[in-house]
């Protein structure tokens, strides 16, 4: 916007309108003649404009106005959140604006505010690189790829403050626990796993007019075989020669037990045991 005054949140309230209406040039001036600028009342609205003014203009206009931030990674790639959420949204007079920070001084925020006119299209090469249609939440700019999963969202989205989810970069992408002298030595580790068939489940029929959630049970996993063995760090007090453990067959679970439970006795006769230093 080619202009010599702070007002650049009037313009790009107005821009929105102009944009509308299909007007070339919007960065010139003179597109934004007095029958436009009376479509709205901003009186009351401080210049350059501070985001507590933006619900004075909200309240008098019977409009909503949520405001975006931007920074750049490492790599000089855009990343768009939000700033500002408007506390009732309204569909038919809404607006999107961008808030580019400029410098920062001891007393104020200097920045500059642009309109964004799709949101989606601004956002959504932070999330995927496909061309599909995507549905943005305004609040958190989560993505999603139908409007009954963003509307199932925005209930509860929308009564909490507005969030920037930074990703580490990619030096601390990898978390690793380094201070192995902090360890605590574990003197058995048994590791088991277990294999289930899916058995079909009938599940009693539910009144479809309640208007609670549900599970609908469609099957049991039923255990069929198991495997475990038993590692031991202390050799000088336990001899016992562990060896994997392998079963198949019809009541898996209780064989498992039955076995393990041998073993984990044994085990606790050697602790009960102790010997003198």
């Amino acid at each position: 916007m080619q202009n010599r005054d702070e007002k650049c949140f009037a313009y790009a309230i107005l821009a929105k309108v102009l944009h509308e209406r299909r007007v070339p040039n919007l960065h010139y001036s003179n597109r934004y003649t007095p029958d436009i600028w009376n479509l709205f009342d901003f009186s009351g609205i401080r210049y350059p404009t501070p985001f507590s003014d933006i619900k004075i203009f909200e309240r008098k206009n019977g409009a909503s106005v949520n405001v975006y931030g931007i920074e750049y990674d490492l790599e000089h790639k855009p990343h768009i959140y939000p700033i500002r959420i408007s506390e009732n949204f309204v569909r038919v007079k809404h607006f999107d604006l961008l808030y580019i920070q400029r410098d920062i001084s001891e007393n104020e925020l200097n920045g500059h505010y642009c309109l964004i006119t799709d949101l989606a299209r601004l956002v959504v090469s932070q999330f995927t690189t496909n061309s599909h249609a995507i549905f943005i939440c305004r609040c958190c700019l989560t993505h999603f790829g139908g409007q009954d999963l963003l509307d199932s969202h925005e209930i509860l989205c929308h009564s909490h403050e507005p969030i920037n989810s930074q990703m580490p970069d990619h030096d601390r992408a990898n978390c690793e626990f380094k201070n192995r002298r902090f360890q605590q030595e574990i003197p058995y580790i048994i590791f088991a796993d277990l294999e289930s068939a899916l058995k079909p489940f009938m599940s009693v029929d539910r009144d479809p007019n309640l208007n609670v959630s549900f599970t609908d049970k469609k099957h049991i996993h039923e255990a069929t075989s198991y495997c475990y063995y038993i590692v031991s760090r202390h050799e000088a007090d336990d001899d016992t020669n562990y060896r994997t453990k392998l079963y198949r067959g019809l009541n898996a679970i209780q064989h498992f037990w039955e076995n393990l439970r041998e073993d984990i006795e044994r085990i606790g006769e050697i602790y009960r045991n102790i010997a003198p230093i």
